[in-house]
């Protein structure tokens, strides 16, 4: 009984917690902090009057919710705030390339990771503190660069977020988007040792679809 309860309560908190993240999509950000106040509001009634409440399942649900929603303010106001500061702000990234690129007809778009920002901060009005310390970013390239994944760059960037709301509920917390200027220097390649399984897989799937009927390769592939 005890594990049916559970999975009910966390079925029913995941779907609160989508459509939460859904209305916050089309409300202002201060909205987030206003329902942890609601949430936290509605936990502490349900325990001054614990013994009408008698649903535990409410209490589970409510704490959850006002985890996910201070969590969800505390990411808005620390890391996608600072982010969105470098909007059509030019500067010089040190990045590490995370994933393989999206390739287009006429560009290429490459997700980077880096903690190194060389901005004009008297330019744009900006402080040091205004600048995210750690920052995932997605490139596009119209030069045509050939980066692999792990390889480190050196890159001229103009930031560019289309939709701060959209960014800030992308997977791998992706907050700022850019164009490539130019290439400044090539830093070489920093590739783990692991990087050569990632290529091993990538060289056994082509190798496996180019010899199989698609059907069967994409279960050999997958499995």
């Amino acid at each position: 009984r005890l594990e049916i309860f559970m999975v009910r309560v966390l079925f029913y908190t995941g779907l609160l917690m989508l459509a939460v993240s859904s209305a916050l999509l089309y409300l202002p950000t201060y909205f987030s902090l206003i329902l942890a106040v609601i949430f936290a509001l509605l936990l502490a009634v349900c325990f001054i009057f614990y013994k009408k409440v008698k649903i535990n399942g409410i209490k589970i649900m409510l704490f959850i919710l006002l985890i996910f929603t201070l969590l969800g303010a505390y990411t808005q106001y620390f890391t996608v705030k600072p982010a969105e500061k470098l909007n059509n702000c030019e500067a010089v990234i040190t990045a590490t390339v995370t994933d393989r690129p999206n390739r287009y007809e006429d560009y290429s778009v490459y997700t980077m990771k880096t903690n190194q920002i060389k901005i004009d901060y008297a330019k744009y009005g900006l402080d040091l503190k205004d600048i995210p310390q750690q920052l995932t970013v997605r490139i596009s390239d119209s030069n045509k660069l050939d980066l692999k994944i792990f390889d480190k760059v050196r890159l001229k960037v103009t930031f560019k977020t289309d939709d701060k709301y959209k960014n800030y509920n992308l997977s791998g917390q992706i907050y700022s988007s850019g164009y490539v200027n130019a290439l400044d220097a090539h830093l070489g390649a920093s590739r783990p040792f692991y990087a050569v399984f990632y290529d091993l897989r990538d060289s056994i799937s082509k190798l496996i679809f180019n010899n199989i009927n698609f059907d069967e390769a994409s279960l050999i592939s997958a499995v």
